[in-house]
Protein backbone atom coordinates (compact mmCIF):
# COMPACT_ATOMS: atom_id res chain seq x y z
CA UNK A 1 0.00 0.00 0.00
CA UNK A 2 1.25 3.42 -1.01
CA UNK A 3 -0.49 6.76 -1.40
CA UNK A 4 -1.03 6.81 -4.67
CA UNK A 5 -2.72 10.25 -4.99
CA UNK A 6 -0.92 12.40 -2.36
CA UNK A 7 -3.73 12.64 -0.13
CA UNK A 8 -1.61 10.69 2.99
CA UNK A 9 -4.35 7.98 3.16
CA UNK A 10 -2.92 4.50 1.27
CA UNK A 11 -4.20 3.01 -1.68
CA UNK A 12 -3.48 -0.58 -3.47
CA UNK A 13 -1.67 -0.96 -7.01
CA UNK A 14 -3.03 -3.98 -8.18
CA UNK A 15 -2.06 -5.41 -11.71
CA UNK A 16 -2.49 -8.62 -14.10
CA UNK A 17 0.39 -9.74 -16.15
CA UNK A 18 -1.68 -8.68 -19.28
CA UNK A 19 -0.96 -5.13 -18.84
CA UNK A 20 -4.03 -3.99 -16.70
CA UNK A 21 -3.05 -1.25 -13.83
CA UNK A 22 -5.41 -0.04 -11.69
CA UNK A 23 -5.00 1.89 -7.95
CA UNK A 24 -7.35 1.21 -5.81
CA UNK A 25 -8.61 3.45 -2.65
CA UNK A 26 -8.31 2.12 0.99
CA UNK A 27 -12.53 1.86 0.44
CA UNK A 28 -11.74 -0.39 -2.57
CA UNK A 29 -13.08 2.36 -4.96
CA UNK A 30 -11.26 2.42 -8.39
CA UNK A 31 -9.11 5.66 -8.15
CA UNK A 32 -7.56 4.89 -12.12
CA UNK A 33 -7.23 2.41 -14.34
CA UNK A 34 -4.71 1.99 -16.85
CA UNK A 35 -3.67 -0.60 -19.89
CA UNK A 36 0.17 -0.61 -20.90
CA UNK A 37 1.78 -2.10 -23.76
CA UNK A 38 3.08 -4.93 -22.67
CA UNK A 39 3.04 -7.82 -19.79
CA UNK A 40 3.62 -5.84 -16.15
CA UNK A 41 5.63 -7.79 -13.52
CA UNK A 42 6.48 -4.47 -11.46
CA UNK A 43 5.27 -1.69 -9.73
CA UNK A 44 5.76 0.80 -6.94
CA UNK A 45 4.72 4.29 -5.81
CA UNK A 46 6.75 6.88 -4.85
CA UNK A 47 6.19 10.03 -3.09
CA UNK A 48 9.48 11.43 -2.80
CA UNK A 49 10.61 10.30 -6.63
CA UNK A 50 10.33 14.00 -7.76
CA UNK A 51 7.91 17.40 -7.29
CA UNK A 52 4.70 17.34 -7.89
CA UNK A 53 3.30 14.46 -6.13
CA UNK A 54 3.66 10.92 -6.26
CA UNK A 55 4.96 8.71 -9.01
CA UNK A 56 4.02 5.38 -9.71
CA UNK A 57 6.87 3.26 -11.70
CA UNK A 58 5.99 0.55 -13.78
CA UNK A 59 8.36 -2.08 -15.60
CA UNK A 60 7.04 -4.46 -18.15
CA UNK A 61 8.52 -7.83 -19.25
CA UNK A 62 9.42 -6.10 -22.88
CA UNK A 63 11.77 -4.35 -20.70
CA UNK A 64 10.75 -1.07 -20.67
CA UNK A 65 9.88 1.57 -17.24
CA UNK A 66 6.98 3.71 -17.14
CA UNK A 67 6.56 6.50 -14.85
CA UNK A 68 2.94 7.69 -14.29
CA UNK A 69 1.69 10.61 -12.28
CA UNK A 70 -1.01 10.59 -9.23
CA UNK A 71 -3.74 10.46 -12.04
CA UNK A 72 -2.24 7.68 -13.75
CA UNK A 73 -0.50 9.26 -17.12
CA UNK A 74 2.43 8.56 -18.38
CA UNK A 75 4.82 10.88 -17.61
CA UNK A 76 7.70 9.48 -19.30
CA UNK A 77 9.14 5.67 -20.07
CA UNK A 78 12.52 4.23 -20.89
CA UNK A 79 13.95 0.78 -22.08
CA UNK A 80 16.65 -1.37 -20.87
CA UNK A 81 17.43 -2.83 -24.62
CA UNK A 82 20.52 -1.80 -24.76
CA UNK A 83 21.81 -3.81 -22.06
CA UNK A 84 20.55 -6.71 -24.00
CA UNK A 85 24.25 -6.50 -25.16
CA UNK A 86 25.51 -7.27 -21.36
CA UNK A 87 23.40 -10.04 -20.75
CA UNK A 88 22.69 -11.88 -23.85
CA UNK A 89 18.99 -11.94 -22.90
CA UNK A 90 15.94 -9.71 -23.43
CA UNK A 91 16.55 -7.58 -19.82
CA UNK A 92 13.06 -7.62 -18.08
CA UNK A 93 12.79 -5.49 -15.32
CA UNK A 94 11.36 -7.82 -11.95
CA UNK A 95 11.48 -5.11 -9.21
CA UNK A 96 11.89 -1.88 -8.04
CA UNK A 97 13.63 0.17 -5.65
CA UNK A 98 14.24 3.96 -4.49
CA UNK A 99 17.51 5.01 -2.91
CA UNK A 100 19.09 8.30 -2.10
CA UNK A 101 22.07 9.15 -3.58
CA UNK A 102 24.59 11.38 -1.18
CA UNK A 103 23.25 14.50 -2.36
CA UNK A 104 19.79 13.68 -1.13
CA UNK A 105 18.55 13.35 -4.79
CA UNK A 106 16.24 10.00 -5.65
CA UNK A 107 18.20 7.27 -7.91
CA UNK A 108 15.85 4.90 -8.86
CA UNK A 109 16.92 0.72 -8.93
CA UNK A 110 15.56 -1.67 -11.34
CA UNK A 111 16.38 -5.42 -11.19
CA UNK A 112 16.57 -6.93 -14.29
CA UNK A 113 17.33 -10.07 -15.28
CA UNK A 114 20.91 -10.45 -14.62
CA UNK A 115 21.77 -6.82 -13.83
CA UNK A 116 21.07 -3.38 -11.70
CA UNK A 117 19.84 -0.46 -13.74
CA UNK A 118 19.86 2.87 -12.16
CA UNK A 119 17.83 5.18 -13.15
CA UNK A 120 17.68 8.90 -13.11
CA UNK A 121 13.80 10.64 -11.65
CA UNK A 122 13.39 11.86 -15.28
CA UNK A 123 13.71 8.43 -16.58
CA UNK A 124 17.37 8.30 -18.11
CA UNK A 125 19.29 5.12 -17.57
CA UNK A 126 22.52 6.13 -15.83
CA UNK A 127 24.36 2.91 -15.67
CA UNK A 128 24.06 -1.19 -15.71
CA UNK A 129 25.82 -3.18 -12.77
CA UNK A 130 26.56 -6.94 -13.60
CA UNK A 131 24.85 -9.44 -10.38
CA UNK A 132 26.18 -12.51 -10.00
CA UNK A 133 23.31 -14.87 -10.80
CA UNK A 134 20.46 -14.62 -13.18
CA UNK A 135 16.45 -14.44 -13.42
CA UNK A 136 14.19 -12.73 -11.52
CA UNK A 137 16.61 -10.47 -9.75
CA UNK A 138 14.34 -8.52 -6.84
CA UNK A 139 15.31 -5.66 -5.43
CA UNK A 140 13.90 -4.16 -1.76
CA UNK A 141 11.50 -1.08 -2.68
CA UNK A 142 13.70 0.88 -0.01
CA UNK A 143 17.56 1.34 0.43
CA UNK A 144 18.99 2.59 3.64
CA UNK A 145 22.86 3.07 5.12
CA UNK A 146 23.39 -0.47 6.41
CA UNK A 147 27.03 0.01 7.24
CA UNK A 148 26.73 3.65 8.59
CA UNK A 149 28.93 5.22 5.86
CA UNK A 150 26.76 7.55 4.73
CA UNK A 151 25.45 6.46 1.43
CA UNK A 152 22.24 4.25 1.20
CA UNK A 153 22.21 0.73 0.51
CA UNK A 154 19.73 -1.24 -1.07
CA UNK A 155 19.64 -5.71 -0.98
CA UNK A 156 18.84 -7.74 -4.09
CA UNK A 157 18.21 -10.95 -4.23
CA UNK A 158 19.30 -13.38 -7.34
CA UNK A 159 18.06 -16.68 -8.32
CA UNK A 160 20.36 -19.71 -7.32
CA UNK A 161 21.17 -18.19 -3.31
CA UNK A 162 22.85 -14.87 -4.39
CA UNK A 163 22.09 -11.34 -2.70
CA UNK A 164 23.70 -8.32 -3.63
CA UNK A 165 24.25 -5.31 -1.54
CA UNK A 166 24.40 -2.27 -4.04
CA UNK A 167 24.69 1.66 -3.02
CA UNK A 168 23.79 4.84 -4.08
CA UNK A 169 26.99 5.18 -5.64
CA UNK A 170 25.77 2.80 -8.02
CA UNK A 171 28.03 -0.10 -7.73
CA UNK A 172 27.81 -3.39 -6.07
CA UNK A 173 30.00 -3.06 -2.68
CA UNK A 174 28.85 -7.15 -1.76
CA UNK A 175 27.53 -10.30 -2.91
CA UNK A 176 28.28 -13.81 -4.83
CA UNK A 177 27.63 -17.27 -4.25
Amino acid sequence: QRDVDGDELPELLVWTDQAELAALRNDGAVLWRRSLPGYITAAECYGDLAPGGPRVLVTTREARLYCLDAAGQELWRTDFIESAKLNGDLPTGYSIGLLKQPDGSPLIVVGCYNLASFVSPDGQVLKYERLPAAYQTMTLPRGFDYDGDGVEDIVSTEVWGCLSVLDATMRRRAGGR
